[in-house]
């Protein structure tokens, strides 16, 4: 999980693609959840928690 995905974490070299800057990034289990101890944002004084599928829509938006 990687938690931060954007345009500025991602690097083009010799044509390929690689996301970078992994300070955010978390493990995930063998059933597919992460440690989300510390992987979240507060919003209106609410820890939202970060899920895969929150990195599948930032990666959806980021190659529109």
């Amino acid at each position: 999980l990687h938690g931060d995905l954007s345009p500025n974490n991602i690097i083009i070299f010799e044509g390929k693609g690689f996301f970078i800057d992994f300070d955010h990034a978390k493990f995930l289990s063998d059933d597919g959840k992460a440690d989300t101890s510390l992987c979240g944002m507060v919003h209106d004084g609410h820890l939202v928690q970060h899920m895969p599928y929150d990195d599948l829509e930032s990666l959806f938006y980021i190659l529109l």
